[in-house]
């Protein structure tokens, strides 16, 4: 069984997105709680802008650095941005 379009887009969303903030705060990938705020794992406005536009870059997609503070964790950044793209 596969995994519908929504879930997998989503599921390249946050691994994009988890990818880009361990390495900007310096933390294995597999360390990173998805469910940690940006501010928890010690991600400053400065690195927001980083992980954006790391993000965007990679997926192709707009990813205005605000949205880390609107949805404070990979979890929730990766449901608003999977959203965005199935509308």
């Amino acid at each position: 069984m596969t995994l519908s379009a929504e879930r997998l887009d989503r599921t390249r969303i946050e691994d994009c997105l988890s990818e880009a903030v361990a390495r900007e705060v310096d933390l294995p990938h597999e360390e990173l709680d998805p469910e940690a705020t940006f501010e928890e794992l010690g991600l400053d406005s400065l690195g927001a802008v980083t992980v954006a536009k790391r993000v965007a870059a990679e997926l192709r997609i707009k990813v205005p650095a605000v949205l880390l503070f609107n949805f404070p964790t990979v979890q929730a950044l990766s449901e608003h941005l999977a959203a965005e793209q199935a509308a």
